[in-house]
């Protein structure tokens, strides 16, 4: 009575790594991916660009704008913000009411002064912390912004 009975789930265990058998987990050698070859071939093309990206790219686009008698160089994104500025003045509702969502995303924060009385020390710090760090990734964003100005005045001049 000793004796072992065997699981047919341990031998079919040690049968798929010897290669032998097909079933779950272990397709045909022929139909497994190989080696070094991506499983989307057509699949996105290397240094091709999403949406968000082209979006601000055009964005940053400079164009030549008759602003009062005078050509002005400014970004798209400028020009667009100026004429919805303009259509708004002039009564366009539709224009009002784009260019004050957008006054209400672009309004600057309340200063941390109000908040600071409410809140504990411990809750000060950390505030404060997170304005420096917002203040830091700002400037490097801006940095960043110039240098690529910068190397476009420089492919201009090509």
């Amino acid at each position: 009575m000793d004796e072992l009975i065997d699981d047919p789930i341990e031998n079919s265990a040690e049968e798929s790594i010897e290669g032998s058998d097909i079933g779950y987990c272990n397709p045909p050698k022929e139909t497994r991916f190989k080696k070094g070859t991506s499983g989307n071939p057509k699949g996105r093309p290397k240094g091709s660009k999403n949406l968000a990206t082209s979006f601000f790219e055009l964005g940053r686009e400079k164009v030549t704008v008759m602003v009062g008698g005078r050509r002005l160089t400014m970004s798209v994104s400028e020009a667009i913000f100026r004429q919805t500025y303009n259509s708004a003045a002039s009564g366009d509702r539709l224009a009002r009411r784009d260019f004050f969502q957008a006054y209400k995303i672009f309004q600057p924060l309340e200063p941390t002064e109000e908040i600071a009385p409410e809140l504990s020390e411990a809750h000060r710090g950390i505030v404060k912390s997170s304005l420096q760090r917002m203040q830091r990734m700002a400037k490097t964003l801006a940095s960043q912004d110039v240098l690529s100005k910068e190397s476009e005045n420089e492919k201009e001049k090509k």
